[in-house]
């Protein structure tokens, strides 16, 4: 079999899927947009943002505490992956977070994502519990750097499949 010489062309084809939105009817008369597809750069700015959620909340004196922690990764996902325009201010985030989390619509978003979609997902946040004990005394710009590249790991091992 002839292979293709890796070229700029053929990186951008292979990233392009990333880009695409996707219209998703949740009941008859509802529809969103979603990008079906997670890129490594996407996931590990939704990753970052879930790890400082915490304290950014706790700063603005916003009980984050009796926030469920699934749930809320859950709406992060759909925040980055949806167009719903969901503002990224932590006291915006929490409340929109109740609304949505409250609604007919937050199962329907979350079962409309690819099963391949939400399996890098699964494994991108476990990997970030397993390493959040380790990044405890760790500067955000090391975290981003880590987090993005156990996504890129994450991401290798699926093309090579």
């Amino acid at each position: 079999m002839a292979s293709k010489k890796l070229n700029l062309g053929l990186i951008e084809e292979s990233v392009s899927k990333y880009d695409k939105k996707e219209r998703v009817q949740l009941t008859d008369d509802v529809h969103v947009y979603i990008y079906p597809y997670f890129s490594p750069t996407r996931l590990t700015k939704m990753l970052t943002e879930l790890i400082s959620d915490s304290q950014n909340a706790e700063e603005k004196n916003i009980d984050f505490k009796s926030i469920n922690p699934v749930q809320w990764a859950f709406f992060s996902l759909i925040k980055e992956f949806t167009d719903l325009g969901i503002p990224s201010d932590i006291k915006n985030k929490v409340k929109w977070y109740v609304k949505l989390v409250d609604s007919e619509f937050f199962p329907l978003i979350l079962n409309s994502f690819p099963e391949e979609s939400m399996k890098k997902f699964g494994e991108a946040t476990k990997m970030m519990q397993e390493n959040l004990d380790k990044l405890s005394n760790v500067s955000p710009e090391e975290i981003k750097n880590i987090i993005l590249k156990k996504v890129e790991d994450i991401d290798s091992e699926k093309e090579a499949e």
